[in-house]
C-alpha cells in the first residue's frame, strides 16, 4: 500500500506542530507543510526558520516525517532568496519534495525560472513536483508533462492532484498511459463530476469531498499510483470546521476513507 501524507489544507486551522500530532493520531506517517506562501490572504500556516528545532522535535516524538513543501510559484518575477530560505527550512525538517506552479505566460522564461528553481531545490536535496491547476498557466496533465519534458530536470516530475485532473479535462485513463517515472506524487480528495467555474477556488482550498463520498473515479486514479509514491490526503472541510468538528476528527474522516478505498483495491488484487 502506498504511504499516506496529511496535507496542511486538510486541517488549515491547525498549526504545523498540531498537524504533526494529528497526522500521527490519524495514522499518517508523513505530512505536507507550507514553508513558503505567495498568497498571504489564504492565511496558510508557514514553518519559519525559528520553528525548525520545535518541528524536528515534534516529528521525532510523533514518528512522522515531512514529505512535501508548499508552494513555489514560477512567476515572471521570483524572489529566489526567499525561495532558498524556504527550501532550506524544508530540508532542515526533513522535506523531500517541493511543489511548483507555473504562473508565467512566457514559456521560455518560465522554463528558465523553473530550471533555476530545480537546481536550487537539488542543492537542498529536494525533488520538485510541478502541479497543474486551473489557476495556473500550466493547467492540464498534458501541459504539465510537456513542460517537464522540455525542462529536462533530473529532480522534476508531475504532481497529480485528482481534483485538478478532473476539473481540467483529465482522466485516470490518461494518467495510466504515462511513464510512471513522470509521476512524482499524488493528492486525493473527492467531489462532484462538475462544478460551476466560480466555485472552483473555494472548492480547491476550502471544501473538498471525503474520498469515496463523491463522484470521482478514485479507484481508477489510485490504480495509477506507482509503487512507493506517496498519496497526499488533501481534503479541506470548511463546513465541518464551522460546524465545530475538530481538526483531528476531520483528518480521521479523510484518512480513514482513503485507507478504506486502498484496502478494497488490495483485496481485489489478491
Amino acid at each position: 500500500m502506498n504511504p499516506l501524507s496529511l496535507h496542511q489544507l486538510t486541517v488549515l486551522d491547525a498549526t504545523p506542530l498540531e498537524l504533526i500530532d494529528i497526522a500521527a493520531q490519524a495514522g499518517c506517517g508523513q505530512v505536507c507543510v507550507f514553508t513558503h506562501s505567495s498568497a498571504p490572504q489564504m492565511m496558510f500556516p508557514v514553518v519559519e526558520e525559528h520553528d525548525v528545532d520545535d518541528v524536528r522535535a515534534r516529528l521525532t516524538s510523533a514518528g512522522v516525517e515531512v514529505y512535501n513543501l508548499e508552494f513555489f510559484p514560477i512567476a515572471p518575477e521570483v524572489d529566489f532568496e526567499a525561495y532558498d530560505r524556504a527550501l532550506r527550512v524544508g530540508a532542515a525538517v526533513g522535506g523531500r519534495r517541493a511543489t511548483a506552479h507555473i504562473h508565467d505566460s512566457d514559456e521560455s522564461r518560465a522554463l528558465r525560472t523553473f530550471d533555476r528553481f530545480c537546481r536550487l531545490a537539488a542543492g537542498h536535496g529536494l525533488q520538485v513536483g510541478l502541479e497543474f491547476t486551473a489557476f495556473a498557466r500550466v493547467s492540464t496533465l498534458d501541459a504539465a508533462v510537456a513542460f517537464i519534458e522540455k525542462a529536462n530536470q533530473p529532480n522534476a516530475a508531475v504532481a497529480v492532484d485528482v481534483l485538478h485532473l478532473m476539473r481540467n479535462g483529465g482522466s485516470p485513463a490518461q494518467l495510466a498511459g504515462l511513464d510512471p517515472g513522470l509521476i512524482g506524487y499524488m493528492q486525493i480528495c473527492d467531489g462532484p463530476l462538475s462544478i460551476a467555474p466560480d466555485d472552483m477556488m473555494n472548492e480547491a482550498v476550502g471544501e473538498r469531498g471525503i474520498p469515496g463520498q463523491g463522484e470521482f473515479p478514485l479507484r481508477a486514479f489510485l490504480a495509477c499510483a506507482p509503487a512507493g509514491v506517496t498519496i497526499d490526503v488533501e481534503v479541506p472541510q470548511r463546513t465541518a470546521l464551522l460546524a465545530g468538528v475538530s481538526a483531528l476528527d476531520r483528518a480521521r474522516r479523510a484518512v480513514t476513507a482513503t485507507r478504506a478505498l486502498m484496502a478494497t483495491m488490495t483485496e481485489k488484487a489478491q
